[in-house]
This record gives C-alpha cells, sequence and structure tokens, in this order.
C-alpha cells in the first residue's frame, strides 16, 4: 500500500497527496465530496468572497472563516466543511438553527442529519450526545477548518487553511 493516493474525475488528476491531506485539505469540491463517510457538506454562499475575509454571510449568520488570500468570480460560492467540524447546541446557541431528520448511531460516534434553512447538513458527534428526531438544534462551525469553493469552478479558494 502507497503511502499516497491521487483522486482522478474523467481523466484528469485533481490532487495526489497522503491520504489525510486529501481528506482535510480538498482541492476541489469532486474530491472533498469523494472522500469521506459521510463525505464533506456543501453550504450554498449567495456573495462574492472578498481577499481579505475572516468571515461570510450564510443566510443571515455571520461565520468565521480562515483568512482569505483571494477574490471569488461569482457571487455564487460554497463553503465545504466536514461533518466532524460541526457541533450541535440549543437553538439558541448556534449559527445556523435546523430540526433533526435523522440519527445514526455507530456505537462510538452518531451521524445526526439536520434540515436547516441552508440545505440539510450532517454532523458526526460523540454516541454520549443524545438528539432525536424532531429536535430543535443549533450549528456550529469549526472555523479553522472551512473551505471556500469558488462557485465558477469548485477549485478551492487560496485561504489562511488552504494556503
Amino acid at each position: 500500500m502507497g503511502d499516497r493516493i491521487g483522486i482522478i474525475n474523467k481523466g484528469v488528476l485533481l490532487q495526489a497527496d497522503e491520504p489525510l491531506t486529501i481528506y482535510n485539505k480538498p482541492r476541489t469540491m469532486f474530491v472533498g465530496g469523494f472522500t469521506g463517510s459521510p463525505s464533506m457538506n456543501f453550504i450554498k454562499i449567495k456573495s462574492r468572497i472578498e481577499k481579505g475575509s475572516r468571515s461570510i454571510k450564510v443566510n443571515g449568520a455571520q461565520i468565521k472563516v480562515p483568512e482569505i488570500y483571494e477574490n471569488s468570480n461569482t457571487d455564487t460560492n460554497f463553503m465545504g466543511i466536514r461533518p466532524e467540524n460541526i457541533s450541535i447546541s440549543e437553538p439558541e446557541k448556534g449559527n445556523i438553527k435546523g430540526k433533526v431528520f435523522a440519527v445514526e448511531y455507530l456505537s462510538t460516534h452518531n451521524i445526526v442529519t439536520v434540515d436547516t434553512d441552508i440545505g440539510r447538513v450532517r454532523i458526526r458527534t460523540s454516541a454520549k450526545l443524545k438528539t432525536k428526531i424532531k429536535d430543535n438544534v443549533g450549528l456550529n462551525f469549526y472555523h479553522d477548518n472551512i473551505i471556500i469553493f469558488n462557485g465558477d469552478n469548485e477549485i478551492a479558494i487560496k485561504s489562511q487553511f488552504m494556503n
């Protein structure tokens, strides 16, 4: 077994690196969606991303992000975040509010699916967190690991995290 892998789509090598780097820092939305179970969450951002930004507005909520090093090319972009980089809280304490749609109990952890105004979001939680279907919850994002993808080409925008 090798210590590097490559992700190819339609005959084009999108990324070749160590597996953990590909998982944590996918260079394209395809790679982020292809790796992991569950895969990366993609949340639509309906605004241009400006160089120097340290936060973005998502459905009225201000979300911290690693410093952005370049402008986006479009007014529609995507925030990518892994399920383990989201936490569940009381609704009033969350950046985004939603209702639990499903809970998968997987012994050491759970996968909680939450319906929100920004779409369906999947969160990996501790098995100790007791949530049930139809619970109202708040979602908070660990901002150090957020990746912004340019809506034109689905390539990660350079940032403090994706440099």
